[in-house]
This record gives C-alpha cells, sequence and structure tokens, in this order.
C-alpha cells in the first residue's frame, strides 16, 4: 500500500471514530486528528511486517485469472493448456491467502 493509501485509510477510520464519539464539534476534530496520527503511525508500522490488500483487488484480480483460464480452455492447444494451468495455479495461492471467508463481510 502506498502512503496515501495508508493516510486515507487512517483518515477514514479516524472519522468513523470521531463519528460516533458523541463530543460537541470543536472536539470531535481534535479527537479525529489525534486518532489518525495514532492510526497512521500504527499502518506505517504494520506494513513494515504485513501485507495490507484491498478486498475489491483480490476479486477483480480473481475474476481476471478466472477468465483467462476459461479462455485458455476454450480452444485448449499444448501452450494453452499450460497456461490454464499456471492460471489455475494463480487461482490456488490466492484462495490459500484469501479464504473465501475473508470476503463474506
Amino acid at each position: 500500500m502506498t502512503d496515501q493509501e495508508l493516510q486515507q485509510l487512517a483518515r477514514g477510520y479516524a472519522a468513523k471514530l470521531a463519528e460516533d464519539a458523541n463530543l460537541p464539534n470543536c472536539l470531535k476534530n481534535e479527537t479525529l486528528e489525534m486518532n489518525q496520527a495514532y492510526l497512521l503511525d500504527f499502518l506505517r508500522w504494520l506494513t513494515k511486517t504485513h501485507c495490507i490488500v484491498s478486498r475489491d483487488f483480490i476479486k477483480q484480480q480473481r475474476k481476471v485469472i478466472e477468465f483467462d483460464k476459461k479462455l485458455m480452455l476454450e480452444n485448449p492447444t499444448g501452450e494453452r493448456m499450460v497456461l490454464a494451468g499456471v492460471n489455475q495455479a494463480k487461482l490456488e495461492l490466492i484462495n490459500k491467502l484469501f479464504s473465501e471467508s475473508t470476503f463474506e463481510n
């Protein structure tokens, strides 16, 4: 994830926290800024050892790979069968990294 994407995540969640708080607007703004700074620091720390990937990106990649695999199997040749196998391996890797339950929410 880029630093800009991390900032957007931090700001989005900080805004939710500030919105949920029963505080006057002036305190909400201060709370938002403090939480955003804290969350951004946490996300930067987290991404030193972990990857954050959007669910939409993974869903899109899965669809592209499934389509490519289907295309390769429509008129099978030796090369196309190999590419279909590569796409199957990609799907298995995605499924191993990101289980279906990841996308149920």
